[in-house]
């Protein structure tokens, strides 16, 4: 008995293949990045704590009242330590990892950095966004393992519905002759059907499954080969 697989059908697991290992790629930069953020602040209480004996403080007495302090700045602290205990969850319940591209806190951004009291995010402008965990309740992960480009492509009201679809079909094909792009996407683009209608549009709606960071440009090219392809075939947008 042979078992033949079809060339198309080992790309797409070759690719799911590639994700997975780009996801512990990122996975163990996050936990490396946080480890030495760690070790470091280590060493400094350790450099610290030798300084101070050498300078021939008793470290008993020394500690005592910074235990005292600590009694009276406990209720300052409150945020810090919630922020704390938070990035240990992030960290542990793996959340998201420094490359990922997320909305938390009412910011978006690419994730450049994650250490146990904060998060930093860059945003499409460049623009550092430094956010505490403790502020975090939501996290919208968009770069997870797979993402979707969700196509809303609008035709006349008077247009024909059958042959616009058809039109719309060729264009993804189309799209998919192109390495880099198909590279990109992890199955071929369905298109579902009318998604809503009005008075001068009907909205026909696709849907293409691609990898993680690759959303933006598939959905790009898609909107301009549909666009080429509604020119060539004369299909109006607007009534």
């Amino acid at each position: 008995m042979r078992i033949i697989i079809r060339p198309k059908l080992f790309f797409y697991i070759k690719t799911g293949d590639d994700i997975k290992d780009n996801e512990y790629q990122k996975r163990a930069n996050t936990l490396v990045g946080v480890a030495r953020g760690t070790g470091t602040l280590i060493n400094w209480l350790v450099i610290i704590s030798l300084l101070v004996s050498r300078l021939g403080v008793d470290l008993r007495a020394f500690w005592a009242s910074a235990g005292i302090a600590g009694i009276a700045l406990g209720l300052g602290a409150q945020s810090l330590v919630k922020d704390i205990i938070a990035g240990f969850f992030i960290l542990v319940e793996n959340h998201y990892n420094i490359g990922d591209v997320i909305h938390i806190a009412n910011v978006a951004g690419r994730v450049e950095e994650v250490n146990l009291r904060t998060t930093v995010l860059r945003d499409l402008e460049g623009a550092v966004h430094i956010v505490p965990n403790g502020h975090i309740s939501v996290v919208t992960n968009r770069t997870r393992q797979w993402a979707q480009v969700v196509l809303d492509t609008a035709i006349a009201a008077d247009e024909d519905i059958d042959r616009a679809m058809l039109v719309i079909k060729e264009a993804g094909e189309l799209m998919l002759s192109n390495r880099q792009i198909k590279q990109a996407i992890l199955a071929p683009p369905k298109i579902l059907g009318v998604n809503e209608v009005s008075r001068t549009q009907i909205f026909i709606r696709s849907l293409i499954k691609t990898k993680p960071e690759q959303r933006w440009a598939v959905e790009r090219v898609m909107r301009k080969k549909i666009k080429q392809a509604f020119d060539a075939n004369s299909i109006r947008t607007s009534s």
